[in-house]
């Protein structure tokens, strides 16, 4: 039992290390290079075949030339606006 218990913290540890080396460079925005449009990690076509192309941030993309898709831009336009309301 001892051995199961050491052999579950060194794959827990490896996990965790693993996860804190790699998460700095992770995927905020995915783009779909033929229709210019992004979509941000909590949509629900962030993960289309066709997004392949991969952005750390919306002003990258924005940069690129992409435009937010329709429940990505609402969810923007949502924020803003309760931003300006407090």
């Amino acid at each position: 039992m001892k051995r199961r218990n050491i052999l579950k913290t060194v794959l827990l540890s490896t996990l965790i290390c693993t996860m804190a080396a790699f998460g700095a460079d992770h995927v905020v925005v995915k783009g779909n290079p033929k229709s210019k449009v992004y979509h941000k990690a909590g949509c629900h076509h962030y993960a289309a075949k066709g997004s392949s192309a991969e952005f750390k941030s919306e002003p990258e993309a924005v940069k690129a030339g992409y435009i937010a898709c329709k429940q990505c831009g609402k969810a923007k336009e949502e924020k803003k606006a309760a931003g300006e309301k407090k």
